[in-house]
């Protein structure tokens, strides 16, 4: 499998990753787009409370090299236990769907 980097060069270049090779990009980016958001409110939130927190240049940082370790490694590699085609995964996902489900039901 290709780098998290190499698959998007290809599909920006016009070409077609395998399908595998774009399901795992795919669970990736989501990964990493959730952990950027996670640290942006975090870091705002901080801020908000006058607290101390990292300035936003650090969290810059951050962001930056979580993406540059990222692009340099596969998808799955990534991804690691998170695995959509991983049984045990699947079961965990299940769980907190439902959890979740139970929780928007709660709160009507």
């Amino acid at each position: 499998m290709k780098t998290l980097g190499e698959i998007i060069t290809i599909c920006r270049d016009g070409g077609t990753p395998t399908v595998d090779e774009m399901r795992y990009a795919i669970c990736a980016m989501d990964g990493l787009s959730s952990l950027d958001q996670s640290d942006i409110t975090l870091n705002a939130s901080k801020e908000l409370e006058n607290k101390r927190c990292p300035t936003w240049s650090r969290v810059h940082e951050l962001v930056f090299d979580r993406w540059k370790r990222a692009l340099a490694r596969t998808p799955k590699q990534w991804i690691g236990d998170s695995d959509p085609d991983c049984p045990k995964y699947q079961e965990q996902r299940q769980r907190s769907k439902k959890f979740v489900e139970a929780a928007l039901r709660g709160a009507d």
